[in-house]
């Protein structure tokens, strides 16, 4: 598991200033640590998932709370006698990992600790 700050610029498609490099890479290893939970929970070895499927949920998410307005919930711009305002959700600093992600990262249906024969012998 190996996401850098650059790695999430690149996915966001944006260039990120010092501070946003440190709290970008604050949230990789938010996004890292739900996931081991999650594995934990799921009583999977976090070293047997694919590294690169990790890897792309981590970017993912963390692109995408990146690529979220910051914290100002409106916008007003106003010339002469016209006015246009755009209201923005805030970004809550917390990281999102979808069920799409998480079922690529744990697929439904995977092996489990026993099965059952149904056929007759």
């Amino acid at each position: 598991m190996a996401v850098s700050s650059n790695d999430v610029a690149t996915t966001a498609g944006l260039t990120l200033n010092p501070a946003q490099v440190s709290q970008v890479q604050m949230w990789i290893t938010d996004a890292q640590m739900l996931i081991r939970i999650r594995a934990d929970r799921e009583r999977v070895d976090v070293a047997s998932l694919d590294s690169s499927v990790v890897d792309y949920v981590v970017r993912q998410a963390v692109a995408a709370l990146v690529k979220k307005p910051d914290a100002a919930k409106e916008v007003s711009v106003q010339v002469d006698d016209g006015q246009v305002s755009k209201k923005f959700e805030s970004a809550t600093g917390q990281i999102e990992i979808t069920p799409e992600w998480w079922e690529l990262l744990f697929p439904a249906g995977r092996g489990s600790s026993f099965s059952i024969s149904l056929s007759h012998s």
